[in-house]
Parts: structure tokens; C-alpha cells; sequence
């Protein structure tokens, strides 16, 4: 914030009209806003356009498995942490044939 203040204040010392613009901000700041700009809650659409289905579907898949990773695939306790009810989580899943790790392969092996 310090950064920023003093920033703000020698740029309206230097600036004519005491008009300042994000082209005004020294490089390290400038940079900065740039990358909060097109943040995932800010998203920006490309000049072709998008398949919007598509990438709402890419971004609820990948929030899901966040979720089930993060919970171990305990199915109520991810469902919870997307807000939403288990039984709609579970339908989700398969509908998009989501299965979860496979027995085998999370069991300890074997001596």
C-alpha cells in the first residue's frame, strides 16, 4: 500500500494535467495490475468468441475433482464444499461417467 501511495503521489507531481493512467505506473506496478485484470473471476472474452458451454462445463469439471481429490472422493463432504446437495454431485458424475479411484489401486499392497 506504501508502494502504491507514493506511486500515486509522484505521478501526479510529474503528470501536467494531473491526469494519471495504469501507462503512468512504474513498471513492477503496472505488471502487477495487468495480471489481476483477466483474473478467473474476471474472465475476458477472446475477440473469436468461445464455446461457452464447453468451458462452463471444462471449469465445474475441474472444480469437482478439485473437490473429490481434496476430499479423499468422500462424495458428501466435496459436495459440500461446492455448495451443492450429494445427490446432485452424484448425478453429475454420472453423467459425465466419473467413477472414482479404482478399488485396486488404492488398496495397500499386497506381501
Amino acid at each position: 500500500v506504501r508502494q502504491l501511495e507514493n506511486a500515486v503521489e509522484r505521478m501526479v507531481i510529474l503528470s501536467g494535467d494531473g491526469t494519471i493512467g495504469v501507462q503512468d505506473l512504474p513498471p513492477e506496478l503496472r505488471d502487477a495490475s495487468t495480471s489481476l485484470a483477466a483474473s478467473p473471476l474476471d474472465p475476458v472474452l477472446p475477440p473469436g468468441g468461445i464455446d461457452l458451454a464447453a468451458t462452463l462445463e471444462h471449469i465445474e469439471n475441474s472444480l469437482v475433482m478439485q473437490a473429490l481429490d481434496r476430499t479423499g472422493w468422500n462424495k458428501n463432504r466435496a459436495a459440500k464444499l461446492l455448495k451443492m446437495n450429494r445427490t446432485t454431485l452424484v448425478e453429475r458424475l454420472k453423467k459425465r461417467g466419473i467413477t472414482g479411484p479404482s478399488a485396486a489401486s488404492s488398496k495397500a499392497p499386497e506381501r
